[in-house]
């Protein structure tokens, strides 16, 4: 399946996105593929998942098909604006206590942090995966994708 793509229309512009895929599960309940369900469930990273666009069946369909409008149109907060809207918390390295290179002004995830960063995810108890993903998601953002949640079926 496709994960990142672009889509172009000639009045709104170029918009780069990442795609997470939602599905029914056997007891007809909306979960995301695994390794990102994390940021519908999990309690310190909801806030993070809350800020991804969920795009309907027909928008995602007709973006792939190179119509791209209606998703566009679907499209939630600019990539600048998550940053914005994330916990401070969540924007620190997680190696800030222990760490001989840490700067307070150029070790956040919303800056073009050094390569050892790693978000600050999970507070209540370390989560290295957890926080890795999130690392995964700030730099996205970066980048300007949007993360939509698109779903399999109709």
């Amino acid at each position: 399946m496709t994960r990142q793509f672009k889509i172009q229309d000639d009045d709104w512009g170029e918009y780069t996105l990442f795609v997470i895929y939602k599905k029914q599960d056997e007891n007809d309940n909306t979960v995301w593929e695994d390794k990102w369900d994390c940021f519908r469930t999990d309690p310190e990273l909801q806030h993070i998942g809350d800020l991804f666009t969920d795009v309907s069946y027909d928008a995602y369909q007709d973006a792939l098909r190179n119509h791209g409008l209606r998703l566009i149109q679907e499209l939630g907060p600019s990539p600048e604006a998550c940053f914005l809207k994330t916990k401070n918390d969540a924007l620190l390295c997680a190696h800030r206590d222990n760490c001989a290179m840490h700067d307070p002004n150029d070790c956040l995830g919303n800056k073009e942090p050094p390569v050892c960063f790693e978000a600050n995810a999970t507070t209540d108890e370390p989560d290295h995966n957890k926080n890795t993903l999130t690392t995964q998601i700030f730099d996205m953002w970066r980048n300007g994708f949007y993360v939509i949640i698109a779903p399999t079926t109709r």
